[in-house]
């Protein structure tokens, strides 16, 4: 588990999440061109009422069913064979901001 606080536009955020949706997070906004801290400032924006946790796992989750549909509907390998990104090639990993014991998110 990584834990931590995030403050996110000066309102101190606690997350514990797991390793596996840290690394799933990286590689989405790896991806998407995105830092990490982006990706996180997008989707507490986005989320609406819904808990902020449940938003960056749902994230996930929508992400990768997404991708595994497109992957099934054009032939290509599945999605689970795809190897998850360790750390982002762009910046701090999610998992590096999370456990961060502050992070700013402006």
């Amino acid at each position: 588990m990584i834990s931590g606080v995030m403050i996110i536009n000066g309102c101190p955020t606690s997350v514990c999440m797991e390793q596996a949706y840290c690394e799933a997070l990286d590689q989405i906004a790896n991806r998407g061109g995105l830092l990490p801290l982006d990706l996180v400032s997008e989707l507490d924006r986005d989320r609406g009422d819904a808990p902020f946790k449940s938003a960056l796992r749902l994230k996930a989750l929508t992400y990768f069913r997404e991708r595994f549909h497109l992957l099934n509907q054009s032939g290509e390998a599945p999605a689970e064979k795809l190897p998850l990104a360790r750390t982002s090639s762009i910046g701090m990993g999610f998992s590096q901001v999370v456990g961060r014991e502050h992070t700013t998110i402006q």
